[in-house]
């Protein structure tokens, strides 16, 4: 617009200074005018800008677009270097130590105290201890049969550490146990004192060890143990045990080459004076051999014993293997081995604390044992195991009612026993809240100079799950059932106890991270059945309490 009005004032000054030169030249002719009408004047409408703004009209026109490219496949193979092994590196600590105390209570004068300590993690010292009892006091009636003086009681009393040193580290245990229980199976036409049938275990044993804790996988490791117990009862009969276990470990790629080794000493001292001492050597070399999904670990049990001046060795095969034929879902195994086994008086009484005084103790002779089976998955959540077996045994252990008094049982053993196996165990996990588990056992023996298993169980079965609520509330439940075992009377007449069904459930419920508390309901359906001949358990009985954690 200003270039406008500029261009309009310069042509009025030209036009200007044009007329007046003209007039000074005296060029203008005046003519005449004639008016017709008077002259209207018109403005014709302004040029004005649309506010909506007008867009070109799209095209319709619906183009296909073609593309070109490499019809074939551009070559990507890669040839990688080998990658050299590397230590894994360590996981942080996870925290250790704690205090635990379980206290608890429940029918038949019973009560509970566990107290169980471990010190925190430490790179150079750990520490812990134990302190426990339970007891039961009462009376068993069975029918119109009433079993005076079933009281028992167990008493723990336990300190072990760990040293570690750079490339070692020292452990150590010692411990007391206290063991009562009374021969209240047999029926007695009169009362009679409670301390007249008393028996008490007094046990103390511990151990002394080394062993080596390197992480590199072509370093050598060992180990070796020394442990020792003394062990006594009330009638004055005592045993003592000496043991010395050593372990070498050679590594080799993927190979391990083992040699195990144990020296076992086991004195008793008898009622009547009688002493006997036995000792153990064992030498059991070892080579393990590792392929992408076959594992064979093949060697020696090499077995001396010495007992009554008489001196045994013998040689048994060791062969296991396992091979893997689906990465998740089943790994096939089989072995056959044997050994010489130490039966201690300690090891009769933690099964059997009714035995009477003078047993006859005898190492166990597993001169031959082939099994096989099947273990996986079936998916994610299940899980099995199928095994089957078969056993050639010297000296096999049973039990029988000891005919100079009733009351008490004593070891028998079959010197020439054959025995086949069947276990199949099955789990189950739902859901994080749902699991349940299932075991099935059977045994068949073949016996020479016994008529029968006697108080040997040959059928098992365990069920049992648990149910989680929310992570505070868990329940859980399991039966046990088993047949009835063979026993001989007072008139030596064999007869079979009745088979046993045992229906047990507990709950616990976590109040906060330092207490719980924590029920359970024994015996449910409150079957009186009896372990050993003359020695029924305890009926429908509760133990409950608390936990506490600090």
């Amino acid at each position: 617009m200003k270039y406008n009005r500029i261009f309009l004032s310069l042509s009025a000054v030209l036009f200007t200074s044009l007329c007046v030169s003209a007039q000074e030249r005296g060029t203008i002719t005046i003519d005449p005018i004639k008016v017709v009408r008077s002259y209207e004047a018109v403005l014709a409408d302004a040029l004005k800008l649309s506010p909506v703004p007008q867009l070109p009209t799209v095209q319709s026109e619906r183009r296909e677009l073609i593309y070109t490219g490499i019809n074939r496949m551009a070559p990507t193979a890669v040839e990688l270097a080998p990658l050299t092994p590397l230590r894994a590196m360590a996981e942080p600590p996870s925290q250790l130590g704690a205090g635990h105390l379980r206290l608890g209570g429940g029918n038949y004068n019973t009560p509970l105290a566990d107290l169980r300590y471990t010190s925190k993690r430490d790179p150079n010292f750990e520490y812990g201890a134990i302190a426990r009892h339970f007891s039961s006091a009462g009376n068993i009636k069975v029918d119109s049969l009433r079993y005076d003086h079933a009281a028992l009681s167990d008493n723990t009393l336990g300190v072990h550490g760990k040293r570690y040193l750079q490339k070692v580290y020292l452990h150590s245990a010692f411990q007391y146990d206290r063991q009562v229980r009374h021969f209240y199976g047999l029926q007695r036409p009169v009362e009679i004192p409670r301390d007249s049938i008393r028996q008490v275990f007094n046990r103390f044993g511990g151990n002394l060890g080394i062993k080596s804790h390197l992480v590199e996988a072509d370093q050598v490791d060992y180990a070796a143990n020394f442990s020792f117990y003394s062990l006594n009862d009330r009638a004055g009969q005592r045993e003592n045990n000496l043991r010395l276990d050593g372990n070498l470990l050679i590594r080799n790629a993927e190979n391990r080459l083992t040699f195990d080794f144990a020296v076992d000493h086991t004195a008793f001292e008898q009622l009547s004076g009688l002493s006997t001492a036995r000792t153990l050597v064992y030498f059991q070399p070892r080579f393990n051999l590792q392929k992408s999904k076959l594992a064979v670990n093949a060697g020696l049990n090499l077995a001396m014993e010495a007992s009554g001046g008489i001196s045994q060795f013998r040689i048994y095969p060791h062969v296991d293997a396992t091979y893997l034929i689906n990465d998740v879902y089943a790994i096939a195994y089989a072995g056959i081995t044997g050994n010489t086994e130490r039966v201690s008086y300690d090891d009769l009484v933690r099964v059997n604390p009714f035995i009477g005084v003078n047993p006859d103790i005898r190492n166990l002779n597993n001169r031959f044992q082939l099994y096989g089976g099947l273990k996986g998955s079936f998916d994610e959540l299940t899980s099995y195991n199928v095994m089957l077996s078969y056993q050639r045994l010297e000296q096999a252990l049973f039990y029988l009612n000891d005919t100079a008094d009733f009351s008490r049982l004593m070891p028998v053993y079959d010197s020439a026993a054959s025995m086949f196996n069947i276990r199949v165990a099955l789990e189950r996990k739902f859901s994080d809240r749902y699991a349940m588990h299932a075991r099935f056992d059977w045994r068949n023996y073949g016996l020479s100079n016994l008529a029968a298993p006697f108080m040997q169980p040959t059928l098992g079965l365990n069920v049992g799950g648990t149910y989680n609520l929310q992570s505070k509330l868990r329940l859980k439940a399991e039966a046990v059932v088993f047949n009835g075992v063979p026993y001989l009377d007072a008139m030596g007449e064999q007869k079979e106890l009745k088979g046993v069904f045992d229906l047990n459930l507990g709950a616990t419920y976590t109040y906060n991270r330092h207490f719980d508390f924590f029920l359970n309901l024994n015996n449910v359906t409150s079957a009186r059945y009896f372990r050993w001949y003359s020695y029924p358990t305890f009926g429908f009985n509760v133990l409950g309490g608390l936990n506490l954690r600090f």
